[in-house]
């Protein structure tokens, strides 16, 4: 299922219904690999607030993805807020252009074997609400203490 979501959250950031997506799984992992089969997205697995960051000023990463296995929820607030405030950076520009041509390839080659790239439709509402409960898994596990502030 990871992998089906990972798409959908993708191709909701490629196909324009979003700008940016945020996808959970057991690691992180296994959803940022099925969201990066999409052509056109960077999505970076965040482990705290450095990676957030650097995953969007360095990489400018689209997606970002966390483990509910792997990552407790005040750091998974934290670095998901770290990306959203982070913007990319010209300087890193260069990197990010190779990535692209590398996505494009992969399409030129995939193409040219016959393959063609299918834009599957999904519930998006069912994705998102899949996505809450894996949110609230993570905020929910026994062993994590979390207060909520006020403001």
């Amino acid at each position: 299922q990871d992998g089906l979501v990972g798409a959908a959250v993708g191709r909701a950031v490629v196909g324009g219904t979003a700008d940016l997506g945020v996808a959970c799984c057991g690691s992180g992992i296994g959803i940022s690999i099925a969201a990066n089969k999409v052509a056109g997205v960077r999505a970076a697995v965040v482990h705290d607030v450095t990676s957030g960051h650097l995953a969007r000023e360095h990489n400018h990463a689209t997606v970002v993805c966390l483990g509910g296995r792997t990552t407790g929820p005040s750091v998974a607030v934290e670095a998901v807020q770290a990306w959203l405030a982070a913007s990319p950076v010209a300087r890193h520009q260069k990197r990010v252009d190779k990535i692209t041509a590398l996505d494009a390839a992969r399409a030129d080659r995939l193409a040219a074997n016959g393959y063609r790239l299918v834009r599957e439709a999904y519930d998006l509402p069912r994705v998102a609400e899949r996505l809450d409960a894996a949110l609230r898994a993570i905020v929910e596990r026994p062993h994590v203490t979390t207060t909520q502030s006020a403001g």
